[in-house]
């Protein structure tokens, strides 16, 4: 936890889940019903601490980490286990005693539980579970899910990307050094086939020997532009980098015709490529100054750096506050203004951490990395490519900051054009407020509270005036009460706002009215609305809710309710009379 790994349902997340929770489940069998794993971690630290120092930096996140997994899993143990042990219990008498795979997985996919803990349940009490039928059931869901995931990112690895990496081939980048470079065509792909020409119109993914465009990784997107030969053009919307080191470029030929063999030229969209290394930069900045601002138990969890915007993902668990946020952003800003070098240098993984720089726990490494030096502010292990100095990222700016999962928060950044721009039609907003308000911008805040006091004290006065108008109403309704078989019967249509208002002025009747039954009919917006109520003397006679079906079948509608006040509605109001009519017949018996 302390190298930042969460507990999570793949890789080395999920081997962590495994054992915070069997050790939750083996907590219970002793009689710990509350979280208390995270009460011991202090002294885990406290014994640990000296061989690991990152424990006592992290000792708080730790602690909540922990905590968190222990609540989560918590909620759902006891359902859990009584699943498993009603299973258990039908099984027992049955020949080789096996849980399905199918139980086994509803136990995962519901409640939480790893498979080596339904393992272990079943195992203490003379069980086996079936692997194998869980195995499927896991497969079945995955399928249904990547059928139902579009636009995941995730790229499957064509035959002929296959072929050529078998052989040894890599992608010589280039783009360190320079936006444009000249290149022989290696492989042309349709559709995913290899092909041997492509012509005007046609989605083509091509690789070249050497190229000056990033291929998407590290979070940082692929580089757009276009390639050009003999009178062909391809326009590139992506490039994507495959494993093994192949660099793709995806795109649509735009005029000629293009085969293999052929030299090209390469351009990336060089404005673009500088906005995505202003905003790479960026992040390396926010990186160094959430750790300063929050504590060294920030990692980062996650980052998306595009030409327009920046997203970096990060383990703390609480929303950072507003003001927090803006210290933050100011602080950005001035190593922005400072201009300070990016520089870069290449040398030994043991040799780039002993100097400082800071690596991602779930990256991996060659023997020799790329170490992104920010002046003497920020040291990070990073292949991206990075503006030359800070002060080309121009200006910064946090759009949001919001959790995307347990201990996970995330903020979202613009730089450079796009900041101005967000912070010009955030001006334009607050000028055009003002002149609705007739105020300065200075003064808008107080003269809109003014306002929302005075809506407020109108809202307070207009529904004075309608309990009024509800009360006449109720007076006037009085008026219409029959006796029928002995019990005195209200069923009026009336004129409500809502079907609050219908339920309030049904009740104001009640209190008037003593002894019987009372029927409201409404219409609301198209609708019709019913209200019956039973008072307490005759509710041994009458039933509102069996009352309240029989009215709204004559509206088209249904319902139901308690013996002494029903609701319902229907589709035809104009049936309303008849509905109402119904009331008078059900008590006098009919």
């Amino acid at each position: 936890v302390g190298d930042g790994i969460m507990p999570e349902n793949v890789g080395r997340g999920y081997v962590l889940r495994r054992i915070l929770r069997r050790a939750v489940r083996h907590g219970r069998m002793i009689g710990l019903t509350k979280p208390f794993l995270h009460d011991v971690t202090g002294r885990v630290v406290e014994l640990m601490g000296r061989a690991y120092p990152e424990l006592m930096d992290g000792a708080s996140y730790i602690k909540k980490v922990i905590q968190s997994e222990e609540e989560r899993f918590s909620e759902t143990l006891d359902n859990g286990l009584k699943l498993l042990s009603d299973e258990m219990d039908r099984l027992r008498d049955s020949e080789g005693r096996i849980i399905s795979g199918e139980v086994a997985f509803r136990l995962y996919d519901t409640y939480g539980f790893p498979l080596d803990l339904v393992e272990d349940v079943g195992r203490e009490n003379g069980f086996t579970v079936d692997v194998a039928g869980f195995d499927q059931a896991m497969d079945t869901q995955r399928a249904q899910s990547r059928a139902s995931w579009k636009g995941s990112g995730e790229t499957a690895v064509p035959a002929p990307i296959s072929d050529l990496t078998a052989s040894g081939f890599t992608t010589e980048f280039l783009g360190y050094q320079g936006l444009t470079a000249e290149s022989e065509l290696v492989l042309l792909m349709k559709d995913g086939d290899k092909a041997d020409q492509a012509g005007a119109g046609d989605a083509v993914d091509l690789v070249f020997a050497r190229t000056p465009f990033y291929g998407e990784s590290g979070g940082q997107m692929g580089d757009t532009g276009r390639v050009r030969s003999e009178g062909a053009e391809v326009e590139i919307t992506d490039t994507l980098r495959f494993p093994g080191g192949i660099v793709v470029h995806r795109g649509r030929v735009a005029s000629g015709e293009i085969r293999p063999g052929l030299s090209f030229k390469l351009e990336v969209a060089e404005a673009l490529r500088r906005d995505t290394m202003g905003n790479h930069t960026a992040t390396h900045l926010l990186h160094k100054v959430l750790r300063e601002e929050l504590g060294d138990h920030v990692k980062q969890s996650g980052s998306m750096v595009s030409p327009d915007r920046l997203r970096f993902d990060f383990t703390h668990f609480e929303q950072v506050p507003q003001e927090l946020l803006e210290r933050i952003e100011l602080r950005i800003n001035e190593k922005v203004r400072e201009n300070l070098p990016v520089g870069v240098s290449v040398m030994s993984h043991d040799e780039a951490l002993q100097t400082g720089a800071v690596a991602l726990f779930e990256e991996r490494y060659g023997d020799e990395v790329r170490v992104v030096s920010v002046g003497d502010f920020s040291m990070e292990l990073c292949g991206g490519t990075h503006a030359e100095r800070t002060g080309d990222i121009g200006a910064f700016l946090i759009v949001s900051e919001a959790s995307v999962a347990a201990g996970v928060r995330r903020i979202e950044a613009l730089t450079g054009r796009g900041a101005v721009e967000a912070i010009l039609t955030e001006r334009r907003l607050l000028k055009d407020v003002a002149e609705r308000l007739k105020t300065s911008t200075s003064d808008a805040p107080e003269r809109l509270d003014r306002v929302l006091s005075r809506q407020k004290e109108l809202d307070r006065e207009i529904e004075r005036i309608k309990q009024k108008a509800a009360a006449g109403q109720s007076d006037e309704v009085l008026d219409r009460i029959e006796e029928i078989g002995g019990v005195k019967v209200l069923a009026a249509r009336v004129k409500v706002e809502d079907p609050k208002a219908l339920r309030e002025m049904g009740d104001r009747l009640k209190d008037r009215i003593g002894s019987g039954l009372i029927a409201l009919g409404a219409e609301n917006k198209g609708k019709a609305v019913l209200l019956v109520i039973v008072t307490p003397d005759l509710q041994g006679r009458f039933h509102a809710g069996d009352m309240i079906k029989a009215m709204a079948r004559e509206v088209g509608g249904g319902g139901g309710g308690r013996p002494d006040m029903a609701q319902a509605g229907g589709p035809d109001p104009e049936k309303l009379d008849q509905a109402l009519a119904r009331v008078r017949e059900l008590a006098a018996g009919k």
